[in-house]
């Protein structure tokens, strides 16, 4: 349940560098360029919609690259975070409510949806996840995170055929074969000390590529941000999950409570990004959800729109 923080964080093993990249390109930058969109609204042919991406961009860049893992020094890692919050929060204040979505015709359902999984989530799914942080040692909390991402590993090496990537596949496979055998039934993630990085695939990026429009946005009771064409790749994974399979019933909902609860526990921080820069927490989760499914599915390499080119080239200029 509560799949829907996914929608506003990268995946740090998959988009690490990315995120790398775009924070350090893009940091020295920051205060000034909140300042433009604050201060000088008109200065920069870009509507609020293109603002906010990227924004988001750039915070997400920022965050991501924030943890001790990327900086020794815990003073740096608040740095980062702080200034991601400042320059998110200060594109949102310059008109960046998203009204009238054309990709959200049904906003009026999908925000009553969004508001009931909100809801259950801050009385139910958070204080059991930070219960479950709490109690759980880290080694366990980690290895149990690596079991479920391995058995997700058969969906990923599938959807990898699926869409034709076959380096990708064999490397998949390995990963499986290794972190099954070796990595001890996937507590001990051993693929990706040796190199083979975990990707990420799936159905609703595999409908993508064989040219499935996605559809209008569709917040799902208890999974989030969605779409018909996501819903449906949703839908179809499952069935690759052999835990699926799993003869006994409460055994089976027992997996599935235990890797949402992990996952939840997992994500905590992000919820408080959220609480702290988010204006309108609906539009925030419908911009990163389509943010992210497009990362997804070019493989973080996304195409830039024209308007967002020639931001750039103004922004080049001006410094």
């Amino acid at each position: 349940m509560f799949l829907w923080i996914e929608a506003c964080r990268f995946d740090v093993d998959d988009d690490r560098q990315v995120a790398a990249e775009a924070g350090c390109q893009w940091g020295v930058c920051l205060s000034h360029v909140s300042m433009q969109m604050l201060g000088k609204r008109n200065q920069y042919s870009l509507n609020s919609k293109t603002k906010l991406e990227y924004a988001m961009f750039l915070a997400f860049g920022m965050t991501q690259i924030g943890g001790e893992r990327m900086y020794n020094n815990p003073y740096k890692s608040m740095t980062l975070w702080r200034l991601a919050i400042v320059f998110l929060a200060a594109a949102m204040m310059n008109g960046c409510a998203t009204q009238g979505d054309s990709r959200d015709p049904w906003e009026p359902f999908n925000r009553g949806v969004f508001q009931f999984n909100d809801t259950l989530d801050k009385y139910m799914m958070q204080p059991i996840a930070k219960g479950y942080q709490w109690v759980t040692p880290e080694f366990v909390d980690q290895g149990v995170t690596n079991f479920f991402d391995n058995l997700n590993d058969i969906a990923v090496t599938a959807n990898d055929l699926f869409q034709f990537k076959f380096k990708q596949s064999g490397q998949d496979v390995a990963r499986l074969l290794i972190n099954s055998t070796l990595g001890i039934g996937g507590f001990v993630d051993v693929a990706t000390e040796i190199g083979l990085v975990k990707h990420n695939e799936d159905f609703g990026q595999t409908l993508a590529i064989w040219g499935v429009p996605y559809g209008p946005y569709l917040v799902l009771p208890f999974l989030g941000p969605s779409s018909p064409r996501d819903a449906i790749g949703t839908a179809a994974d499952g069935f690759m999950n052999p835990l699926s399979y799993t003869p006994l019933f409460p055994v089976r909902i027992g997996f599935f409570s235990l890797k949402t609860i992990d996952f939840r526990a997992d994500n905590l921080s992000a919820t408080e990004i959220l609480d702290e820069a988010a204006l309108d927490r609906y539009a925030f989760m419908r911009n990163a959800y389509f943010q992210r499914r497009e990362y997804l599915i070019y493989d973080g390499e996304p195409p830039l729109d024209d308007e967002f080119e020639d931001f750039e080239k103004e922004l080049e200029e001006e410094m």
